[in-house]
């Protein structure tokens, strides 16, 4: 919904309600159909206590054209009392019948799925599959089984738009990332096209929602398809949305306002990546530069999931207090830990936490081991164990090179002298070729991975985090050091050797660090486009830092 009621804050986070300011709900409405307001019928099918009906009225549509939809009777209240004359209908959208609209404005709740209960779910699948005469019930059903449910009414609003009619939501940035937003966007572009979506990479819209969000502008066209061949027009706003709101009375004034970039209508997984890259990320893509996927030269795999942490993760000192032999433990790598040494290289023994290892086939040589977990038999009953025969059986993650799920401000993909175990919040990275791991975690550790990690990861997240999920860790583009001389290989391992010694720091003090422009330099010796911007990589890396944790810190407020 566009904005909260009076419930209590856990019951609005539960529904997705949280407070729409009203200049960004003024600054969706010009974007979205400004200049084409005159004779319109529009509708907020959330709309909580009418912020965006109200925003209409500002531009002076007569409140006998609006309509909005809520399921909370407080927030239908809220709005008939700020928006008097206005059609407020109480109901469940997925089940009412209210026409078709020209243009279709609001900020819909971001409840995941698992959240729905049984009945929402089979009246949100049965209205979506009406969608397009039926043709596109196949991804209805993809969407209802995995999405959240802003997708699902963004999918069901595209369907209420008249024939040219235009539709504005504030979304959560996640719907430019996650899976299950393949079938919004072939829902979506069978419908019509998206046009424009808009990012404020200066301030978050929302204090209480721990999410990015971005406003979606999409037209309906009429015949049944759409063509995708037209650029998504993607806007950075580089002014607050406050004044924003003042300056811009269409989507035409938005070059006032904002940096522009576009990129192919048929590829929304780009679509987020463009928006947030870095410019220097950009130029480098532009310019052919030598990359390779890190899945082309090594295996990546999802670290340990115990099902147990409490159980089966101990410190070496607690490990040996327990009685549990030396044999039964293994080192692990664990992220974030402040345990761990702040270098790159690290050892086995400088590893203070471990996992408990049990050999199934003759778990009686180690009693203490043995002990240790029969006294948490208890957690065979977990949902987390259940399926694991013994339960306290766990798969192996060994590995030498780590890549870190997770990002603040530290960049930093650890090896190791020998094979040690990970947990599920650091990804194993084994190369195809041994004779790679050393060159490879050099790469990795350079500044040009980190900017491709800045530029790709996923920040949907509102509290400045980047995450990268296996696949992602596969798609990863490095510097292809595969075409380093033997010489230019040389000199890359010397700086390397230098560099993972000793702590690694915060991107912004790793600016000033020598042994950092060391790395650099010899990693673009791979390709001549490189030459140029490694005097400039680590800083471009340190501005796109700060600009994601400056953003946590400043919130549109609530008129």
């Amino acid at each position: 919904m566009s904005a909260a009621t009076s419930s209590s804050r856990s019951d609005r986070v539960a529904r997705g309600q949280f407070y729409t300011p009203a200049c960004l709900a003024d600054l969706t409405l010009a974007i979205t159909a400004g200049d084409r307001l005159d004779g319109a019928r529009i509708l907020d099918p959330t709309c909580g206590d009418g912020v965006f009906l109200a925003a209409a009225r500002r531009r002076g549509v007569p409140a006998t054209q609006l309509v909005g939809c809520d399921r909370d009777p407080e927030a239908i209240a809220q709005a008939q009392a700020r928006v008097p004359g206005a059609q407020c209908v109480l109901g469940d959208l997925f089940a009412s019948d209210l026409g078709r609209f020209d243009v279709i404005v609001g900020n819909p709740p971001y409840v995941r799925r698992h959240r729905w209960s049984k009945t929402d779910h089979a009246i949100i699948a049965a209205r979506l599959a009406t969608l397009g005469d039926g043709e596109l019930s196949g991804f209805a059903t993809e969407l209802t089984a995995s999405g959240d449910l802003s997708a699902c009414i963004f999918a069901l609003a595209a369907g209420l738009l008249k024939e040219g009619g235009h539709l504005g939501f504030v979304v959560s940035a996640a719907l430019l990332e996650a899976d299950y937003s393949r079938a919004l966007w072939s829902i979506l572009a069978s419908l019509g096209r998206v046009t424009d979506i808009v990012s404020a990479p200066r301030e978050r819209w929302f204090s209480q929602a721990a999410v990015n969000t971005i406003i979606v502008v999409f037209e309906r066209i009429g015949g049944g398809c759409s063509s995708t061949r037209s650029p998504v027009r993607l806007w950075q706003l580089t002014q607050l949305t406050s004044e924003c709101a003042k300056r811009v009375g269409s989507r035409g004034q938005l070059a006032g306002v904002a940096e522009q970039r576009s990129v192919e209508g048929d590829k929304p997984r780009r679509w987020g990546q463009v928006l947030r890259a870095p410019r220097l990320w950009l130029e480098l893509e532009s310019q052919g530069a030598a990359w390779l996927r890190l899945g082309d030269v090594a295996t990546i795999r999802r670290g340990l999931t115990s099902g147990a942490n409490d159980i089966f993760y101990l410190t070496r000192a607690l490990a040996k207090k327990r009685g549990i032999e030396s044999e039964c433990l293994r080192p692990l790598v664990r992220a974030p830990n402040k345990s761990l040494p702040a270098s790159i290289s690290i050892s086995p023994e400088s590893i203070n936490d471990v996992v408990v290892f049990l050999n199934s086939a003759a778990p009686e040589r180690y009693p203490g081991a043995y002990r240790y977990l029969e006294s948490h038999s208890d957690a065979a009953l977990r949902p987390s164990l259940i399926p694991r025969s013994p339960w306290w059986k766990l798969p192996t993650r060994q590995a030498q090179l780590f890549l870190t799920k997770a990002y603040a401000a530290r960049f930093v993909q650890r090896l190791c002298s020998q094979h040690v175990e990970c947990d599920q919040r650091v990804y194993s990275v084994v190369p195809k070729h041994s004779g790679d791991l050393e060159l490879l975690a050099a790469v990795l550790n350079s500044s040009f991975s980190a900017l491709a990690i800045e530029a790709l990861g996923r920040g949907s997240m509102g509290q400045g985090a980047l995450e990268w999920t296996v696949k992602d860790a596969r798609e990863l583009p490095i510097v292809d050091y595969r075409r380093l001389s033997d010489s230019a290989r040389e000199e890359l391992l010397r700086t390397f050797r230098v560099l993972a010694v000793r702590p690694i720091r915060n991107v912004y003090d790793e600016v000033l660090a020598s042994d950092r422009g060391d790395l650099d330099r010899a990693v673009a010796q791979a390709d001549p486009t490189l030459h140029a911007a490694s005097r400039t990589i680590a800083i471009a890396v340190a501005n796109a830092c700060e600009q994601r944790h400056l953003r946590v810190k400043a919130v549109v407020p609530i008129d």
